[in-house]
């Protein structure tokens, strides 16, 4: 027979392995449309200057810091959207699959980014240039930029690994992007 502790803990793991399951489940139903895998980090010394900025009364929290991170991967989106798919984006609703999920909220680690996204195979070339120049032009963006090719639902185990606590964010739902499709919504096309 277990003891309490080693029951709460057992049922502890139960939980964040269902969690973090539900996550993964949630990014395979776009697995098929995946075509490339890419991390982006964050440059410490544009965000020291807007710390600098602030008055010595207001102090930047963690949730603020993370609010403009998030607004520089938003920037970072739209930029890239526009890239890739130019003004069709506002007139037909044209944009690319894209999932950012933040690592690196523990204490004492970097912040960064990785992401899913998925564009047509016509838009392949210079995928890497459009990305770094993308994120260049991002409120926070920092020098490392990686872009590879999607290969398999390896990429997303790892992006979703940090998904183990509902107090804690994984998947930066307010910047997921997902394309709708005439044939996904039959109503719409007839």
């Amino acid at each position: 027979m277990s003891t309490l502790s080693e029951q709460l803990h057992l049922q502890n793991q139960r939980r964040i392995a269902k969690f973090n399951d539900a996550h993964y489940e949630w990014l395979m139903q776009f697995e098929p449309q995946f075509t490339h895998a890419i991390t982006l980090t964050f440059n410490p010394q544009r965000i020291r200057h807007i710390c600098n900025r602030l008055s010595n009364s207001q102090i930047l929290t963690k949730i603020e810091l993370l609010e403009l991170q998030k607004k520089s991967v938003h920037c970072f989106a739209n930029r890239l959207n526009k890239s890739l798919f130019g003004n069709t984006t506002a007139r037909y609703g044209n944009k690319l699959l894209m999932v950012p999920v933040i690592e690196g909220l523990i204490d004492g680690a970097k912040v960064h980014y990785h992401c899913a996204i998925g564009i047509p195979q016509d838009r392949f070339e210079a995928i890497e240039v459009k990305v770094r120049d993308a994120w260049r032009h991002a409120p926070l963006s920092g020098n490392q930029v990686d872009v590879q090719p999607y290969r398999n639902r390896g990429w997303l185990g790892y992006m979703s690994k940090q998904a183990k606590y509902i107090n804690r964010e994984c998947v930066d739902w307010g910047n997921v992007l997902i394309p709708c499709t005439a044939s996904e919504f039959p109503s719409i096309a007839e």
